[in-house]
């Protein structure tokens, strides 16, 4: 049997809450940590609060907590409330049911019997039990960090266009001109620049002196003779 997403989605907040009971919880944080759509989680918070099991608190500085202790929730609980229905297979609702081996099969009491010793272990967990310190790590509890990931830059160019062997030897030398060929060439001419003035200095050689135009107004531009300094 597997969940719905909308009982995956009450789950995780409710063990969220329960790890953050220090403080009021927005549904955009619970959204963001997980990575789920928060319209969606929306939905989830609003049936959690008909039930009682979590408390909303508007405003500003609103937001979500648990309305019970965490061993006052029982997972079961939760799951029936959550879950549309537990027909395992078609001939578990008789509306609809069009199998030629319901009047003799027997795989329907297999699935019952399965299907209520499924929630009679559910019945048996609370919320604390899954956000309980562990026995082996007692010095840590029970929180959900969040770990951003790190996107690795490309070095080097991909996609259709640079599949083929060829290409990819030609990525791989405008990756090596771009990482040091570049920089190098860009440093050795920053040395030039600097070393020029300083040449021309020791050398005794000046400069030609720069033309550059004037405009006066109205009478067009005359040429006027500016030396460098």
């Amino acid at each position: 049997m597997r969940l719905t997403v909308y009982t995956d989605y009450a789950l995780r907040t409710l063990m969220y809450l329960a790890s953050h009971r220090d403080r009021l919880v927005t549904i955009s944080e619970i959204a963001d940590v997980h990575g789920i759509s928060k319209n969606h989680l929306m939905k989830v918070v609003y049936q959690l609060g008909l039930t009682g099991m979590v408390e909303t608190v508007r405003g500003r500085n609103g937001g979500l907590r648990l309305n019970r202790e965490p061993a006052d929730i029982n997972i079961g609980e939760v799951v029936r409330n959550t879950e549309t229905d537990f027909n395992m297979a078609e001939c578990f609702d008789p509306s609809g049911n069009q199998c030629l081996y319901s009047p003799a099969c027997a795989l329907k009491d297999v699935l019952q019997s399965a299907t209520a010793a499924y929630l009679s272990k559910l019945d048996k967990v609370t919320l604390a039990t899954l956000t309980k310190r562990r026995p082996a790590d007692k010095k840590t509890r029970a929180t959900i960090r969040v770990y951003p990931r790190i996107k690795k830059k490309k070095d080097r160019l991909t996609g259709p266009l640079f599949s083929c062997g060829p290409c990819t030897k030609i990525a791989g030398r405008v990756s090596l001109v771009r990482r040091w060929i570049l920089p190098a060439w860009a440093g050795a001419m920053s040395w030039v620049i600097a070393l020029v003035p300083r040449v021309l200095h020791a050398t005794g050689l000046k400069r030609r002196p720069l033309v550059v135009g004037i405009n006066h107004g109205q009478s067009g531009f005359k040429n006027s003779r500016i030396r460098a300094q």
